[in-house]
């Protein structure tokens, strides 16, 4: 009995203990924040240390299948909630690096407290200017994984709203529409714009599944309200709000620093979107299914490495994610009957940026799962159409 107890307090005492790495991707959101109070080099440098480390814990702290049962906890959910005022905070730090004077007052608010807003926009120039909206890039696409996870949550008003107003940081407002409309209903179609065919690059695939799921998007709302009857410009129509929400974001760093503000934003909205993206890009290259076969777990490459999943809420566990899209983050498991990739998401990230790099290293993971994952009628589609796939032995 005893030991019994000891088993169940070990139980818990470790799954208390994962649900620390939930805190990884404020931890990254925290530094930025840190680096661009102080400008220069420290914008990028503690930034880099921290992504850095979590290369390391995926190369060579191997994988994590451990399946010990993870719900909601409020640590969990209190990073989910924290993720927005830590970008919005951010936002406002990133646009004060482009702005003339103290717009907000904010410069004179933190002096008393030894930060010199001012000492940080001068010595941050050149390159480092440059690197700053790559890091807010990278922090808005990490933003827009938090985003995924509240736009799951349909019984929560407040974490539909928080998805949607980090979404526009990403520059796509109208993710909470077109993600678990089109993505989830006919992910590996080739109606789903979020599924890349095989052949097709990384910059290729940008701009389709940017602007196909936002024209998919606004097709899905138009028949939704038409259907109910409600006029396309009431504010029921989510697109609708959606560029209001765009253009409030917008108009805060307008008021910061004028249109170079608004250019920086722009800018690194579209960086967000482009590492987001990647991150589509690497988690359904080359799968495929045919009309009327069901949607299953060989349709996402998952990747169970820790340091992916340490900051990306599990989203590399992908698979069991497009079965159960409600799931939360923490309790998403490993699955026997899905195709996996051997890095974490930073390397094939890397790899997809050089094209040929990323097609060779994909040649024989897209032969294995035509061998183990491939109906017959997916391997005649692919037949019909001239894909090049590996023939069943």
């Amino acid at each position: 009995m005893t030991e019994q107890i000891f088993k169940e307090r070990d139980k818990l005492l470790l799954s208390d203990w994962a649900q620390l790495r939930f805190t990884s991707q404020n931890f990254l959101f925290v530094a930025s924040g840190v680096g661009l109070m102080k400008g220069g080099a420290w914008i990028w440098a503690p930034y880099l240390a921290l992504l850095l480390l979590a290369l390391v814990a995926d190369e060579w702290g191997g994988e994590d299948r451990t399946n010990n049962a993870a719900p909601p906890t409020a640590l969990q959910n209190a990073m989910l909630m924290l993720n927005g005022p830590l970008l919005a905070l951010n936002a406002i730090l990133f646009a004060y690096l482009f702005a003339s004077g103290d717009p907000l007052g904010l410069s004179a608010a933190l002096r008393p407290l030894g930060i010199d807003l001012d000492a940080a926009r001068q010595t941050t120039t050149g390159i480092n200017l440059g690197i700053a909206v790559l890091v807010q890039g990278f922090n808005w696409a990490l933003g827009l994984n938090a985003a995924h996870e509240l736009l799951h949550r349909t019984d929560s008003p407040r974490d539909l709203a928080l998805s949607r107003w980090i979404s526009a940081l990403g520059g796509d407002p109208w993710f909470s529409i077109h993600h678990p409309a089109i993505h989830h209903r006919y992910l590996g179609l080739p109606s789903d714009p979020g599924t890349p065919a095989r052949g097709m690059s990384l910059y290729r695939f940008y701009p389709s599944v940017y602007i196909g799921n936002i024209v998919a998007g606004a097709r899905f709302e138009h028949e939704r309200l038409r259907r109910r009857g409600v006029s396309l410009w009431s504010l029921e129509n989510r697109f609708l709000t959606g560029w209001l929400i765009l253009a409030v974001v917008a108009g805060c760093f307008f008021l910061i620093a004028g249109w170079k503000g608004v250019a920086v934003f722009a800018l690194g909205a579209a960086l967000g979107r482009f590492f987001l993206a990647a991150t589509d890009y690497v988690q359904h290259y080359g799968v495929l299914r045919v009309e009327g076969e069901p949607l299953d777990a060989r349709l996402s490459w998952d990747v169970y490495h820790v340091g992916t999943n340490a900051v990306l809420y599990s989203i590399g566990r992908h698979s069991d994610h497009h079965i159960y899209p409600r799931r939360a983050c923490g309790d998403l498991k490993t699955r026997a009957d899905a195709p996996a990739h051997q890095h974490g998401y930073l390397v094939m990230i890397g790899l997809a940026l050089v094209p040929p790099l990323f097609m060779r290293a994909m040649k024989p993971k897209l032969d294995e799962w035509d061998r183990t994952f491939a109906t017959d009628a997916d391997l005649a589609f692919m037949r019909e159409r001239g894909i090049p796939c590996a023939q069943r032995g």
